[in-house]
């Protein structure tokens, strides 16, 4: 059995995409993974089934979710596996996406926005994190860390791994970050994320911007990711929000804003969360109202202070944050998870 995964180059997309295809051919089929189109027409030729991985952007993503259509219509078993950050307009909702394409959804919260827009969703799938790929990132834990100090000295590192796109919250983020250091000189900040940032944190003393977002492998992701003391997802819209799941799975505590998806799979137990104050939808011209959760920055960054005290003086506390953070990660290993979105192709 061939199943095609296809996606965009997009380095979050092409991730799960992998993961996808590591699943299918853990079960005993042959994963092909392209990030390029591939004309219905020559589907047959190269496939058996094929899985469509996709931000559901109706503007942007049309053209992939028409190939999930026109594979059913020459026999081909297809799905798109997708997520939303936010309302779709109706206007960009053609009727042959809500008669002719099924959707799975990658959270609760994606479910419900692709369902009121009267879109098929036949499963809700979380994402999962590959823990093959953890094991491979700790090994270089010591590295990173090394790494990291030579950067910001020492102290406490708060990390982030997020675009500069504005839903990313970074320009709220630098507020809160030159609040912090203003305050308490233990705490660094490392930021990979694209260059947008870089006027954003103009002047702000213990930040670095790394600026090769989308550009480091994976793995070498990861690593970051491991050697930070907390990971914080500044983020104000999400489909899922892998990256709080990844640090969770790698034992890092999470700081992140209290809104679905995040909190369908985060706790309080084992991540510091900050109220938002309300919510906003923004276009961006995307063709996503996005739901931006906005924050009191200076609530925020007391949320930060405390998380810097509880390493430096509360190490239990951290230490049980840690073990509670990676035992919820395992649930949402990709052996567990993946293996699902087979069944929507006839698989078992």
């Amino acid at each position: 059995m061939r199943i095609a995964i296809i996606t965009s180059r997009a380095t979050s997309l092409m991730n799960v995409a992998r993961d996808v295809a590591y699943v299918i051919k853990k079960q005993g089929y042959s994963p092909l993974l392209l990030d390029y189109m591939v004309p219905a027409s020559s589907l047959r030729m190269i496939c058996d089934a094929v899985i469509i991985v996709m931000t559901m952007n109706p503007l942007i993503a049309r053209p992939w979710i028409l190939l999930s259509r026109d594979a059913r219509l020459y026999d081909l078993p297809s799905f798109v596996y997708t997520t939303v950050e936010g309302r779709l307009p109706m206007r960009y909702i053609k009727p042959w996406m809500i008669r002719e394409v099924e959707f799975v959804a990658n959270s609760n919260y994606t479910r419900a926005m692709l369902e009121q827009s009267g879109l098929n969703v036949i499963d809700m799938v979380y994402h999962g994190v590959n823990f093959q790929e953890i094991e491979d990132a700790l090994k270089f834990k010591k590295q990173a860390r090394k790494f990291i100090e030579e950067k910001l000295g020492k102290g406490v590192y708060f990390g982030s791994v997020v675009s500069g796109h504005p839903r990313k919250g970074l320009r709220e983020y630098a507020n809160v970050v030159r609040q912090v250091v203003e305050k308490n000189k233990d705490a660094k900040f490392y930021i990979l994320t694209t260059n947008e940032a870089l006027p954003l944190f103009a002047g702000i003393k213990n930040v670095v911007i790394d600026k090769m977002f989308g550009k480091r492998q994976r793995i070498e992701v990861l690593a970051l990711i491991s050697a930070f003391d907390y990971y914080v997802h500044p983020s104000l819209a999400e489909g899922f929000g892998l990256p709080v799941l990844e640090a969770m799975a790698l034992g890092v505590p999470t700081i992140h804003i209290a809104y679905e998806p995040l909190t369908e799979f985060s706790s309080r137990e084992f991540s510091f969360q900050v109220p938002y104050t309300r919510v906003e939808y923004v276009s961006f011209g995307e063709g996503i109202e996005y739901e931006l959760h906005l924050y009191d920055t200076n609530a925020f960054a007391e949320t930060i202070l405390v998380a810097l005290d509880t390493y430096k003086n509360k190490q239990e506390i951290y230490n049980d944050m840690r073990a509670k953070a990676l035992k919820q990660a395992k649930n949402y290993d990709i052996m567990k998870l993946y293996p699902k979105l087979l069944q929507h192709l006839g698989l078992k």
